[in-house]
């Protein structure tokens, strides 16, 4: 769940902070008090994109934090499984900070990218505004809310199909770039034999680049280095000035004194190891410096090798990968030769290979269709279901899944569609050609409350999910949040007083004049604040005692309706 929610010069926010409960968590205020601002940080948090611009007049930065806690081993594991930290209890900080010129997301105080940080978000809330409504009425956002659905197993199809429809139009994008004119054929044969031959004859090994650079610097760098050794040598070596000659002598003080106190015995130990680790050094030197002449003709032989092989690099486009990528090419524009060499046998055989995985990408892409059937059925039963507890006068669904082989995508050949009829003797037809805003806030809240079976860790946010309803159908709606919440937190931002009356915590947003600027508020109503809230919801401002009386009974009815659930 989501525990609080943290906020500090952010647009008309300056310093704002939310302690949310389980259950149903309520929010109204009036229009303009900053709701909008209240739910637009909720996604910058969530790793929405931001610029300067939502930075509060005056600040450096813009800070928003939210603190989560999950106790979903599964959820908690794949959390881990992103490598990102989770606490001993379970608690998830996420902040974002806002900077004139760049954004700074962290996880628990490790810094995220914000891919990291929508992946990590989708795992721990659902938010739902008036985009997800939109989104509802696209085809593929309907395709994959089935594939959700169906689960591992979908997932394990789809990647079959995509990979064998990858593999047959990468076949087909090389047969369309292969010339059918022979002599275009002929040149690109004999371009490819002076690449193989100019790359054969150069001789490369793996590893020989690095090694030759390593001796270029150091020949480039002879005279230096036998200077600095000569210099090093003899400030370390046993003349009178030497190192080893001045620790022999002073370890030669001390030692006839070890008798007079036995701790100068490990003084005296400590200069002969230090003495034995000086001599050591200074043979090591002197065979490094036998190691390799440093003549002029070694040194131009290694950089003519070196030219050789950085052209070669550079030809082929291998600068990053070295020599490895350039004898990987060789190899690519051999298998390419012998293509061209015998064309016909060649572009037979890669279309019956074509055709195989065509037929491999068909058989995953069925498979995948009857998946996506199977939880069309399962769905649509219970989305029917759904529908009718949220005062429809008839809901009817059929979530229709059409195949076609000559559709064929990497993500199959089916096309879904939802169709519905919420009025008795209508015939149904496509959601997107039926449906009024309200119809369609209660669909996606019919959809929620379906799924919302799937994770009870994962906190939701309602956003505009009473637009276009009232009355009937607004209680209708506001038991149906109350129900969601009994199992999972809820937070849902409202203007009608019959879902404020649901709530189990009751947030006032509002928006107040500090010094000479607007400032967005938040707090926490006590009960009677929360009756007065909802008769100003049923009247104005000025709350008359029938708006006071209405929101009593309205509340009571509430709470009568929640002790059902629990």
């Amino acid at each position: 769940m989501l525990q609080s929610l943290t906020i500090k010069n952010l647009a008309l926010i300056d310093a704002l902070e939310m302690e949310f409960t389980e259950g149903l968590n309520i929010l109204t205020g009036e229009t303009g008090a900053g709701k909008s601002v209240l739910i637009g940080s909720v996604n910058l948090a969530l790793g929405e994109k931001a610029d300067a611009s939502v930075i509060r007049d005056g600040a450096k930065e813009a800070l928003i934090e939210m603190v989560f806690t999950v106790e979903e081993e599964a959820v908690l594991s794949a959390i881990r499984d992103m490598d990102l930290p989770v606490e001993e209890d379970g608690q998830i900080i996420l902040q974002r900070r806002i900077l004139p010129n760049r954004s700074v997301a962290k996880v628990s105080g490790e810094s995220v990218t914000l891919k990291q940080l929508r992946q990590l978000a989708a795992l721990l809330i659902n938010i739902h505004g008036q985009n997800d409504q939109l989104s509802l009425l696209d085809a593929s956002a309907q395709t994959a809310l089935l594939d959700g659905l169906a689960g591992e197993a979908a997932e394990e199809e789809k990647s079959a199909v995509a990979k064998a429809y990858r593999a047959m139009t990468e076949i087909r994008r090389e047969l369309e770039g292969m010339s059918t004119d022979a002599r275009t054929r002929q040149r690109e044969a004999d371009l490819i034999r002076y690449e193989i031959a100019e790359i054969d004859e150069a001789a490369l090994t793996e590893g020989e680049d690095e090694a030759l650079e390593a001796a270029f610097r150091k020949g480039a760098n002879a005279m230096k280095i036998t200077e600095a050794f000569g210099r090093a040598a003899g400030l370390l070596g046993e003349e009178a000035d030497g190192a080893l000659s001045r620790i022999g002598q002073a370890a030669r003080l001390l030692t006839p004194l070890i008798r007079a106190d036995e701790r100068i015995e490990d003084f005296c130990t400590q200069l002969t190891d230090a003495e034995d680790i000086l001599r050591d050094a200074v043979h090591e030197m002197d065979a490094y410096l036998s190691e390799d002449s440093f003549d002029e003709e070694t040194l131009a032989a290694h950089e003519k090798r070196l030219n050789l092989i950085n052209r070669l690099k550079e030809k082929y486009d291998a600068a990053q990968g070295g020599i490895p990528a350039i004898l990987s090419y060789r190899d690519e524009r051999e298998k390419a030769l012998a293509a061209l060499e015998d064309f016909e046998a060649y572009r037979e055989a890669q279309l019956k290979k074509a055709d195989t995985y065509r037929e491999e990408a068909l058989a995953a892409a069925k498979r995948l269709g009857d998946l996506r059937r199977m939880a069309a059925s399962s769905l649509s039963e219970k989305l029917k279901e759904a529908l009718l507890d949220l005062n429809f006068a008839e809901a009817d669904v059929e979530i229709e899944v059409r195949s076609d082989p000559k559709q064929l995508t990497a993500a199959g050949c089916d096309s879904v569609t939802f169709l519905i009829c919420t009025n008795p003797g209508e015939r149904l037809k496509p959601l997107s050609k039926i449906v009024s805003g309200g119809e369609l806030s209660r669909i996606m809240l019919g959809l929620k409350t379906v799924l919302s079976g799937e994770s009870e860790s994962m906190a939701m946010i309602f956003d505009e999910i009473d637009a276009g309803i009232s009355g009937k159908t607004a209680w209708k709606v506001s038991s149906k949040l109350g129900m969601l919440a009994a199992d999972r937190q809820v937070i849902c931002i409202t203007h009608l007083p019959q879902i404020a009356a649901m709530a189990d915590t009751h947030f006032l947003i509002h928006k107040e004049l500090s010094g000479e600027r607007a400032v967005t508020r938040i707090r926490l109503l006590s009960e009677e604040e929360t009756t007065d809230e909802i008769a100003r919801l049923i009247s104005t401002d000025d709350i008359s005692d029938t708006a006071r009386k209405s929101a009593a009974e309205m509340r009571a009815e509430a709470l009568a309706e929640k002790e059902k659930w629990t």
